[in-house]
């Protein structure tokens, strides 16, 4: 399966969000869990890109960086729905 194929099998399964949890739906996107403690989450894919939860702001972002920059990276709507499907695990929303 590619990631065209995989994104569009996540959009057309609404049933696979409310039964996979965000850490399974985090790595059918391509990211590992790297790290977590109690005031922060962080997930890496193969790019080095990181989406970070900060639990005690009770927020997220997505970046990236190379060896001269630190990027903030747009979401896409598969990353969309893993991020709202963490967000309720965590009793944020």
């Amino acid at each position: 399966m590619n990631d065209n194929d995989l994104g569009d099998w996540l959009i057309d399964r609404e049933d696979s969000i409310e039964t996979e949890t965000a850490d399974e739906i985090l790595k059918k996107l391509g990211y590992e869990k790297i790290g977590e403690t109690e005031n922060e989450i962080t997930y890496v894919n193969e790019y080095d890109v990181n989406i970070i939860f900060n639990l005690l702001g009770e927020s997220f972002c997505k970046t990236s960086e190379d060896e001269e920059h630190y990027y903030t990276d747009d979401i896409d709507m598969q990353e969309l729905k893993a991020i709202n499907k963490k967000c309720e695990e965590l009793e944020w929303i």
